[in-house]
């Protein structure tokens, strides 16, 4: 059997540390808008097909893990407002989001 690959953790908090999301990355929700802007740049496709549509996700996951290892030491809480404007789009399903954690699994 194969072994799954261990995901990393995303949390997602409000500014009173409520918990927006909490989950592996694949299950981040992003918005509709995001997709077909991404889908537009990444393949020159207004209507994607679920395989477009999969790879756009799969390039915003991973885009989201590597905000956290973009400084010289691994980061482990990023404040959103701190972000760019278009990575800021990335948490858009998530309006009050002020605050995002990464952990490996099982260390939240």
């Amino acid at each position: 059997m194969k072994k799954r690959k261990i995901l990393p953790v995303i949390q997602i908090e409000d500014s009173h540390g409520t918990i927006l999301f909490s989950g592996e990355s694949i299950d981040l929700i992003f918005p509709e808008a995001l997709i077909l802007k991404m889908s537009m740049k990444f393949f020159s496709d207004p209507a994607p097909c679920f395989i477009h549509r999969s790879a756009v996700i799969i390039r915003l996951q991973e885009e989201i893990c590597q905000l956290f290892t973009q400084t010289q030491e691994l980061t482990k809480c990023i404040s959103v407002s701190d972000l760019n404007e278009e990575y800021r789009e990335y948490f858009g399903a998530y309006p009050d989001a002020m605050y995002v954690r990464l952990e490996e699994k099982g260390n939240l």
